[in-house]
């Protein structure tokens, strides 16, 4: 992203890698480059900003909903949330409002709502001033058209495969594999041609073993059996009021 507020002005670019803005670069008219390292939350929310030297220049980020409590435009970075950014040249000293540019749509922080509506209609929702589905912990709205869920590190389990499910096997013994299942990250693993390369990456084996049919209930679950056997004895210690009925005993005549 460049952008620049006046003619011979500063001239800004925030460079991204994998889709999260990592790098802010400062170009004056005359002088020398300043450089700011960014870092992000789990949505992609800059939090961090620091120097050269590793020493922190602004952090804390942003309220849920994009309010700027912390002075991130103080410190020359207009980058909001995902996809957003202050566009100085529209702002108003005057104006109790704050406007987000957000590609399709302006977005107000102060009140966490569009200023206009979706664009698309009611398939991004019923609300069509909402930010992210009034979800902005989990949800991002980068173009300001539909949410989506956080960034694509989603995890799914995938079956086991051969060499995998012997291992499962052996751990299971006589008993058998109930089920033997692989979780799996998406996530970037490299950059190629400017580009990020993102794959499924395989995580640790769930492995379930089967529980004999045959075995005893008490064996099969201890837990249960000792809350029962702890009930009947208070229940048979306790003394009881002829007048007043056990719970869960029904007389019959």
């Amino acid at each position: 992203m460049h952008y620049q507020l006046k003619e011979g002005g500063f001239e800004r670019y925030v460079l991204y890698f994998a889709g999260r803005p990592v790098l802010s670069l400062s170009i004056p008219a005359m002088g020398p480059i300043q450089h700011g390292f960014l870092a992000s939350d789990h949505l992609g929310t800059s939090i961090v900003l620091s120097n050269l030297q590793g020493q922190v220049v602004w952090s804390n980020g942003f309220e849920p909903f994009g309010a700027d409590y912390s002075n991130a435009d103080g410190q020359g970075l207009a980058l909001r949330l995902p996809g957003q950014w202050e566009d100085h040249t529209w702002q108003d000293s005057a104006s109790t409002s704050a406007l987000d540019y957000g590609v399709f749509r302006w977005y107000e922080h102060r009140v966490g709502r569009y200023s206009s509506p979706d664009p698309l209609g009611l398939q991004g929702g019923v609300n069509r001033y909402a930010y992210a589905a009034s979800n902005p912990i989990n949800w991002t709205d980068p173009l300001g058209l539909m949410p989506k869920p956080l960034h694509p590190s989603r995890n799914k389990p995938r079956d086991c495969r051969t060499a995998e499910l012997a291992i499962c096997t052996a751990i299971c013994g006589s008993k058998g594999v109930e089920s033997c299942k692989i979780s799996q990250t998406f996530r970037p693993v490299r950059i190629k041609d400017g580009k990020a390369l993102w794959k499924w990456v395989d995580g640790p084996m769930s492995c379930s073993c089967n529980e004999p049919d045959d075995e005893p209930f008490c064996r099969k679950r201890p837990g249960t059996c000792a809350a029962v056997a702890v009930g009947i004895c208070v229940l048979v210690l306790t003394p009881w009021p002829d007048d007043v009925l056990i719970p869960g005993l029904l007389l019959v005549p």
